[in-house]
């Protein structure tokens, strides 16, 4: 699901929650609180993305809550953490989007259960893949690779989520 892509001018046509767009050194939203505390928890190193973002930076930007948890770009922050840990010298400068407010809330007003997690799921997942076909401008990485095939090995992979 997280490669999949409608054309820009469709996404453009689509509701998109308002948001604020910020620049920083990945070290400031590595050091978010729920960064720290949930992404080695929760998200799967992806080791040819690893290899791509060692080389060539992170080249998209990321989609974040308001608490600066991603809905696009985990994987790319949980690989820059390990490029870090490896060679602490290396960083880069990224351009993040976050959602203001929590326009995702009402869903939780659903008495069903089963439902209620269910529709807040695909509520993100439109969310990405609208905010990824109006903003991501490199499909390819510096060594030419296609990079949803980095989104396609992740979606493969064991993740932890919360329920």
């Amino acid at each position: 699901m997280a490669s999949n892509r409608i054309t820009k001018e469709s996404a453009l046509q689509l509701w998109f929650p308002e948001y604020t767009m910020e620049s920083m050194d990945i070290e400031e939203l590595l050091a978010k609180e729920i960064n720290e505390q949930e992404i080695d928890k929760r998200v799967p190193i992806n080791t040819p993305l690893l290899a791509s973002i060692e080389r060539g930076g992170i080249l998209n930007p990321f989609l974040c809550m308001d608490n600066y948890w991603c809905i696009a770009g985990q994987q790319r922050l949980r690989c820059a953490k390990e490029i870090k840990m490896l060679n602490p010298e290396w960083t880069c400068r990224v351009n993040v989007f976050v959602i203001e407010g929590k326009p995702w809330e009402p869903l939780f007003l659903w008495e069903d259960e089963k439902f209620r997690n269910d529709a807040v799921a695909i509520y993100f997942q439109m969310i990405e893949l609208i905010f990824k076909s109006r903003f991501y401008i490199y499909e390819k990485d510096d060594a030419g690779e296609n990079m949803r095939l980095f989104e396609e090995l992740g979606d493969r992979a064991k993740w932890k989520h919360d329920n």
